[in-house]
């Protein structure tokens, strides 16, 4: 789902510098063309196109090329429209349009505000995008002492680094650079940071920070060779044995067990902590959108509880007693906490997973 649009966004960066370089239309035909079919893979890319755009109005300030470069991105509008009436069979106009084009605000998926917690989670989605920081690490190597290998590498970067730098042999300034080309370059980075700033720090519209970070800088700055070889191990070894791994090997909460259950149980409502678990049931059953699968976070008060028990006589729940993983999502969370205390319990199952143990519930009056 990623690498397609960053191969998309990078290559129109290429034909951007290759027009630079060459100043053929055809050139900066083909760049605006590529950053908009990122854009259809993942809207994020948006403002790859548009720190593009801006360049090419800026800096290259040729009518010709702007209107060029801004007629290739009619692609994107024409791909909404036919995708809303021929697939989802609705009326085009400005309203569907808009619930097509920003689903995920719409429907809380996405979120969007401006405080405290957008400037300490886009520091910390900011070394995530190039890092797996995560708590799992912490229960990975509590597992396994092999799990530390990549905090005896980091050491040594860390080290190299400093040692580097006071030297003063980490890098020099590239004697001969296109400066429209690293400027805009600059303009596609801001860009999207700000906009994962906007987004309370979403590390998934960062993805394209480590690429836009790496372009940028090494157009700039020649690197010391030996450091860029241990920076690429560091990376190796820390996102192999902290995410890829973990990710293939284990299961973090064991989702697919509840899924399972879920499955078992069809006429069953079910309160579940992890919204992940919602893509899990679609992937095992193929049906999007399950009715009787309801959130945590979207649990504003016991009174829904309430409801829920005396409309169904009972629910089940995996949210009592649950292992708690400090992350993003418990950052930002509106849920609320929730007392059962009024209810009758009954643990029905219980389940292992690298985080512990959770448990199945039976909640009723």
């Amino acid at each position: 789902m990623y690498i397609i649009p960053v191969f998309f966004s990078i290559s129109g960066s290429l034909y951007f510098l290759k027009y630079l370089e060459k100043p053929l239309i055809r050139y900066i035909f083909f760049s605006g063309l590529a950053a908009s079919i990122a854009s259809l893979f993942h809207q994020i890319h948006f403002f790859w196109w548009l720190g593009l755009f801006i360049g090419v109005v800026i800096y290259v300030k040729q009518f010709k090329a702007i209107v060029v470069y801004a007629v290739s991105a009619l692609l994107v509008p024409a791909v909404y429209i036919a995708v809303l009436y021929f697939y989802n069979r609705e009326p085009v106009n400005a309203v569907n349009l808009m619930h097509f084009v920003f689903y995920d605000y719409y429907t809380g998926s996405a979120r969007s505000e401006i405080g405290l917690m957008n400037v300490i989670l886009i520091l910390i989605s900011s070394v995530r995008s190039f890092f797996q920081v995560h708590q799992s690490a912490l229960f990975l190597i509590r597992k396994n002492l092999v799990f530390a290998i990549p905090l005896v590498v980091f050491a040594f970067w860390l080290i190299q680094a400093i040692k580097l730098m006071v030297q003063r042999h980490l890098l020099v300034k590239r004697p001969k650079i296109n400066a429209v080309f690293f400027k805009t370059s600059a303009i596609v980075l801001v860009l999207q940071v700000m906009f994962a700033f906007y987004s309370v720090g979403n590390v998934e519209f960062l993805v394209m920070l480590p690429l836009l970070t790496t372009l940028t800088l090494l157009y700039y700055f020649r690197f010391n060779q030996g450091f860029l070889k241990v920076t690429l191990l560091l990376l190796l070894v820390w996102n192999f044995m902290f995410g890829i791994y973990p990710n293939n090997r284990f299961t973090f909460y064991n989702d697919d067990f509840l899924v399972d259950f879920i499955i078992k149980h069809p006429d069953d409502v079910f309160l579940v902590e992890n919204p992940d678990l919602i893509n899990r049931y679609y992937y095992a059953t193929g049906v999007d959108n399950y009715g009787k699968i309801i959130l945590k976070e979207r649990i504003k008060s016991n009174a829904t509880i309430d409801s829920l028990v005396k409309k169904h006589s009972f629910i089940y729940t995996d949210v009592i007693d649950k292992p708690v993983v400090f992350n993003r999502a418990s950052m930002v969370s509106d849920a609320k906490k929730l007392d059962f205390k009024e209810y009758d319990i009954e643990k029905i199952i219980e389940y292992k997973s690298l985080y512990g143990v959770s448990v199945i519930h039976k909640i009723s009056e």
